[in-house]
């Protein structure tokens, strides 16, 4: 490979000396080609340029998780990802957030494998079966329920990916998905002991789904926590206050925030909004949301919304006292009964009337519109107010 096929692009690492206590930035301009990666340009610098960098590598394979960073502000694993995949000239190489900083790009993984200590990653049973000469048969199709969950590397990607890491009593996502990967094993008789220990913090995820995208090895974490705190309120174990007046009050008044349903569409008196339950028919159905119609700054957030509407003569519409919670977060929360309940009053509305497409004000409604049934089922064409309006600019 000739020079022509080399690249210069510019590295910003982000450096840690503990002797001085000191953070600074090292800029380096490396030549990269078709297949280098970034611990390939690691390497390259610590050979070539400075020979005190530190950082962590072992398998080259992805297999080992000892190499994560923090590229352009995303968590990754420097020997999957190629530099030139990332499609930018300067990269800023950090290390991974939510964990205490040894020097440079390595970071202290003591905290991150005390809690997986926490959930017992081994199979709980009586000692008398330990001390039976036997296997523990387990068939192909129980196997399958929980292997997607096994394949964690703990590269710890999920935990500086995770919000909810600020909290030092979090788990985290990859102890909590390892948590449910030995609840759904067969050979495991511990599921009241794992519920219990796991309930004490699963409630401080936010269900963002950072956990499940930045994982090299693909695991859904995040829906694997979900499934964890619906089998949480199923068999009864103790949950945050919080948590039960938020689904007490969803299934009262059909929203988690403890407001009465005839007031929903208090927030537009006064601005002549079509309901559709009078017009039958619109080209817009303007989803509002719990929030926009009941928190007095959300309100206003709605009212913009149908200014704009107006501006660009959209024949809008809402459903006023007929729209319900969407029941994302009650979903989230896992309880999906109350969540199927919240969702098919939703979905007979909308077969009721007859409209060209949906655009919601909150990022759960359309994430959950376009992501669970039975929303799915009605195929919908379901908008985000930023994307409507961004396509509005763009066709000018």
């Amino acid at each position: 490979m000739n020079s022509k096929s080399e690249k210069n692009i510019k590295f910003k690492i982000q450096r840690f000396d503990p002797e001085k206590d000191k953070q600074y930035i090292s800029i380096y301009t490396v030549p990269v080609r078709v297949g280098t990666t970034i611990l390939d340009v690691l390497l390259y610098v610590k050979d070539n340029l400075d020979g005190t960098l530190t950082f962590r590598h072992q398998c080259r394979m992805g297999q080992c998780g000892s190499c994560g960073v923090i590229l352009n502000g995303k968590p990754m694993l420097a020997c999957y990802t190629q530099v030139l995949h990332l499609g930018v000239d300067t990269i800023k190489i950090e290390p991974l957030t939510n964990l205490p900083v040894i020097k440079d790009l390595v970071v202290n993984f003591d905290s991150f494998f005390k809690k997986h200590a926490k959930i017992e990653p081994i199979l709980i049973k009586a000692e008398d079966t330990f001390k039976k000469i036997t296997e523990f048969i387990q068939i192909p199709s129980d196997l399958k329920k929980y292997w997607d969950k096994a394949i964690c590397i703990k590269c710890a990607l999920c935990n500086a990916s995770c919000p909810a890491e600020i909290d030092p009593k979090f788990l985290g996502p990859s102890s909590l998905t390892a948590n449910y990967r030995f609840i759904l094993d067969t050979r495991d008789d511990g599921n009241n002991k794992r519920l219990k220990n796991s309930s004490e913090s699963i409630w401080l995820c936010t269900s963002c789904n950072s956990c499940t995208i930045n994982c090299p090895k693909e695991i859904d974490c995040s829906t694997a926590l979900t499934e964890e705190r619906s089998l949480i309120i199923e068999d009864g174990i103790l949950f945050p206050k919080t948590v039960k007046e938020a689904l007490d009050s969803a299934f009262k008044y059909y929203n988690p925030i403890r407001m009465p349903s005839r007031k929903r569409k208090d927030w537009s008196i006064n601005l002549n909004i079509k309901d559709l339950s009078i017009v039958k028919e619109t080209r817009v159905l303007y989803f509002v949301g719990c929030l926009s119609s009941y928190d007095d700054r959300n309100k206003e957030i709605a009212k913009c919304i149908t200014k704009i509407f107006r501006k660009m003569e959209v024949d809008f519409a809402t459903l006023g006292n007929d729209e319900w919670c969407c029941g994302d977060h009650i979903l989230r929360l896992g309880e999906k009964g109350l969540f199927e309940m919240l969702a098919e009053h939703n979905v007979s509305m909308f077969k009721k009337y007859t409209f060209d497409s949906i655009v919601t004000t909150s990022p759960h409604c359309y994430y959950t519109f376009v992501n669970d049934k039975p929303y799915t089922d009605l195929e919908m064409k379901v908008k985000h107010y930023s994307q409507f309006i961004a396509e509005a600019l763009k066709k000018g």
